[in-house]
């Protein structure tokens, strides 16, 4: 993935992120605000109710014949018509409990107030001895007599003034005689409207997740546009500039090695062609690394043997590490097989060894380990010495970075090489990372998938 690709990618979640937190917070207040609001409508409600001994006061006007009131021998006040036995409350352990049995009925004749809203409510009053004695059935809505002596006894039996059993709203006033009235309203209409609001509120959220996205990807492709036009000139500056510097490189190389052998001891020419090869390096690297980004970097896939790959990436730095008085050690695994780009994975083997020999001192231990398990081998070239220091881990693979410019100087380094390792091992699906102690030592460690299908 390009640096365009990344920038874009990146502004298209933060958009989406931002917008969504807002939207979230937005629907969070509504809904929290609704059911507050919808909490203090049913209070209100059984304010009301307590403040009238049961009963709303306009009731018996409106509709006189719904309010029906139960006194001692279980016979409507009104009718005389038996209605239910009063006496002691079932214990609610006696009766099985009938909660969420089924639903619970809707009232059809709404009692309506001022702000057009209503309750189906059932309110009860209790004597001193836990006896039954009064019942206005305002808006029924218990199935049956076993259920609402099962429910108002297990209200009873929680000792609570006010909360839900279930769906139903209950309030327990005492009185100053003992007496305690027991207000129930039927909330399953108000439940239901909040989970809907809420469910309703999930799914606008839902939809507007890819509503977002959409717009985040204009807008991001509009905002990208001149960064990416800027990017492009200045990658095909890049271009440019290495091929045409190429020629005069090329040239200036071969008069060098025409006039050396007519002076070998000129220290002039010496300086000449150090440079010119540095020169010819970094043209490279640059050209490398400006293809890559253009997406042109051509690679030649194909299934090779990674363990002679690794060891002939190695063995060339034998001498010269025997030279500057170090030690070299290798456990390479046979017979491991890749599908990828051989020459360049060496490249990677040959970078990461080069750079452990410049940043290391005489007498110092070079290892090159190759490592397998289920799904990946592991390649690690570890060093004694320098080491990196912690604040530079993070971007040792940035290009041209260099920890120590002073020693870069001295190895002739630029801080590409381990930026083209980087890419390279992308490429190929694979991670490269680094592990150090500052003084002491460094490791970096190549993982490849064994099963890359990269073409």
């Amino acid at each position: 993935m390009n640096v365009i690709r990344r920038l874009r990618l990146h502004m298209i979640v933060s958009i989406v992120a931002v917008l969504m937190a807002v939207l979230a917070a937005i629907l969070l207040i509504l809904n929290v605000s609704f059911t507050h609001i919808e909490h203090v409508d049913v209070n209100h409600f059984v304010d009301v109710i307590v403040e009238n001994g049961g009963v709303m006061p306009e009731m018996r006007n409106n509709f006189p014949l719904r309010e029906r009131k139960i006194r001692p021998g279980g016979k409507d006040v009104e009718t005389g018509a038996s209605v239910i036995p009063p006496g002691p409350l079932t214990p609610a352990g006696e009766l099985r409990d009938v909660r969420m049995e089924k639903p619970l009925r809707q009232a059809f004749i709404p009692h309506f107030l001022g702000g057009g809203d209503f309750h189906n409510y059932v309110s009860l009053k209790i004597s001193a001895k836990n006896e039954l004695t009064e019942v206005s059935r305002q808006f029924g809505f218990f199935h049956s007599q076993a259920e609402m002596y099962s429910v108002v006894g297990q209200i009873m039996s929680e000792h609570k003034s006010r909360g839900f059993y279930d769906y139903l709203y209950y309030r327990v006033t005492p009185a100053e005689d003992g007496s305690r009235l027991v207000v129930i309203l039927n909330c399953q209409a108000e439940f239901a409207m909040c989970h809907r609001l809420y469910y309703y509120s999930f799914f606008i959220w839902l939809v507007s997740i890819l509503v977002a996205l959409l717009v985040a990807w204009r807008l991001s492709g509009i905002i990208v546009k001149p960064v990416a036009e800027s990017f492009d000139r200045q990658k095909t500056f890049i271009s440019d500039a290495g091929h045409e510097l190429k020629t005069p490189i090329a040239v200036i190389a071969a008069n060098v090695d025409v006039l050396m052998p007519e002076l070998p001891d000129n220290r002039w020419l010496q300086y000449i062609k150090s440079e010119t090869e540095r020169m010819n390096r970094l043209v490279k690297d640059l050209l490398f690394l400006a293809r890559d980004d253009a997406g042109r970097r051509v690679m030649h896939i194909g299934e090779f043997n990674l363990s002679n790959a690794v060891e002939n990436a190695v063995l060339p730095f034998e001498s010269i590490i025997f030279e500057q008085g170090k030690r070299l050690e290798y456990e390479i695994l046979p017979d491991i097989f890749f599908t990828g780009d051989e020459q360049q994975l060496k490249q990677v083997i040959i970078i990461l060894v080069d750079n452990a020999i410049k940043n290391s001192e005489k007498g110092a231990l070079i290892r090159v380990k190759m490592l397998r398990d289920a799904q990946n081998v592991i390649i690690r070239v570890y060093n004694t010495g320098i080491g990196i220091k912690e604040e530079d881990l993070q971007k040792i693979f940035l290009r041209f970075y260099r920890s120590d410019a002073s020693r870069a100087r001295k190895t002739g380094g630029y801080g590409l090489g381990l930026a083209i390792a980087k890419s390279i091992s992308d490429s190929h699906g694979g991670k490269l990372s680094v592990a150090s102690k500052y003084g002491e030592w460094a490791e970096f460690s190549l993982s490849l998938p064994l099963n890359s299908q990269k073409k």
